[in-house]
């Protein structure tokens, strides 16, 4: 990828998710939250999934609010956990199965 490809890249993702340092800032925030709020023993796919959600929800936060991608990421890593959760446990009673 040549230098002009990688800031056109870096142009398309600020005009997105907004700048990187207020992104960061944000996303550091909330992942303080969860990780001051985790019980011990908690999966290690459950907290990446919520540190990756972490990274959609200051998307959201900081950049354009619409932009879709951003959500349905955080719809996809929620239903990689309770695929794993349902698989190893199965279904709740009442709950609906998505697949």
């Amino acid at each position: 990828m040549s230098d002009a490809d990688v800031e056109m890249l870096l142009e398309q993702r600020e005009a997105a998710y907004g700048s990187f340092a207020d992104l960061a800032a944000t996303s550091q925030r909330i992942k303080r939250a969860i990780a001051g709020s985790m019980h011990p023993g908690m999966p290690d796919t459950h907290i990446e999934a919520l540190e990756m959600i972490s990274v959609k929800i200051a998307r959201i936060l900081t950049g354009d609010c619409n932009h879709i991608d951003s959500w349905a990421d955080i719809e996809g890593y929620a239903r990689l956990v309770r695929r794993e959760i349902e698989r190893d446990e199965g279904p709740e009673p009442g709950t609906i199965t998505i697949l």
